[in-house]
């Protein structure tokens, strides 16, 4: 039987003291996440935008020597809204993970940045190796349900790299002689799912590999089911999944407050098969990715859901009758 804790509140305040400031020079697709959004050239990125001396809280140590060398072009480092997060979480993070955690969602929108530097921030204490990232994939490039690549996110603290032996299993499994994934490095380079948290990891975690998915909208049980069988032996504790997924988009509070209860009605009770019909941003951009991160942590007996963390942009900013998006960072244990 499944678990539940709330240990986690909104935490208004200290969110808004990081984020309200710099927010009116929030991009709009941190609202909008169909929309191109606009990326920062890694020689442009500048680490000054703080007084603390971030350069020596970490050392640029992550990288997999069996990793490609490639790079991605992009960077979606946003120094306006990384540098109060983790001044702010230095301080004192939003929550806390007593536990090894097996899997986990984080948002992927940079409004709640804190809360995605607390996660980043506790999950040092369990040290791990690599982390399966799911997102969903924005742009619905590639013709393959299930896109990823091997090519290394830059950011002003090292190079994003990939377990590639993780990657080289994945990429070869195939459903009657058809592979299931397709590599496309120009798709994960361009998605924010995956590169608007390459910063968090490498700045938190040095020297923690990760190995990106894109999954397209469209996306059945079955190939929720497919992609199960392909990930669940290679989740762990040192090799946690994590679903970047943001929840109700472009609702005012009060209509995005209601969608969100339904969609956490379907977690709560462990309803794969009505969260995947939530297949419409009123709910959650990537069901898939959330049904296969339930999914696996059934298989795992990780059935104890922490809910840390619960918001919406509309709240953050204290505009409630904007279109807004909704976050949920949730977090699996035995």
């Amino acid at each position: 039987m499944s678990k539940i804790a709330f240990s986690g509140k909104q935490h208004k305040g200290m969110i808004a003291g990081a984020i309200l400031a710099p927010a009116l020079a929030v991009s709009l697709w941190l609202l909008f996440p169909k929309a191109k959004p606009t990326h920062i050239p890694p020689a442009q990125i500048s680490t000054s935008a703080s007084s603390l001396d971030y350069t020596n809280s970490v050392s640029p140590t992550n990288t997999d020597s069996t990793s490609s060398t490639h790079l991605h072009t992009i960077s979606f480092f946003e120094a306006s809204s990384f540098y109060p997060a983790v001044e702010a979480v230095s301080k004192k993070p939003l929550f806390t993970l007593p536990k090894p955690v097996f899997g986990a969602t984080t948002p992927h929108h940079l409004i709640p940045s804190p809360a995605i530097a607390s996660l980043f921030s506790e999950l040092k204490k369990q040290h791990p190796q690599t982390i399966i990232l799911l997102s969903p994939n924005h742009f619905q490039a590639g013709s393959q349900i299930f896109l990823t690549s091997n090519e290394s996110y830059p950011t002003p603290f090292g190079n994003l790299t990939t377990n590639e032996k993780i990657y080289q299993k994945i990429l070869s499994a195939k459903n009657n002689n058809t592979p299931l994934f397709e590599e496309n490095h120009t798709a994960l380079g361009n998605d924010h799912g995956i590169g608007a948290l390459a910063p968090f990891i490498t700045y938190y975690l040095p020297d923690t590999t990760i190995v990106p998915i894109l999954i397209r909208d469209g996306s059945t049980e079955k190939d929720m089911q497919q992609l199960t069988q392909i990930l669940a032996p290679f989740i762990s504790t040192n090799t946690p999944l994590i679903t970047s997924v943001d929840f109700s988009h472009y609702l005012p509070l009060a209509e995005a407050n209601k969608k969100d209860t339904i969609t956490w009605d379907a977690i709560f009770h462990w309803n794969l098969a009505s969260l995947i019909r939530l297949n419409s941003n009123d709910y959650l951009d990537t069901p898939t990715g959330m049904a296969t991160l339930l999914n696996i942590m059934k298989q795992k007996g990780s059935t104890t859901i922490n809910q840390r963390y619960h918001d919406n942009a509309g709240s953050i900013l204290h505009q409630p009758k904007i279109p807004s998006t909704s976050y949920f960072i949730l977090t699996f244990t035995k």
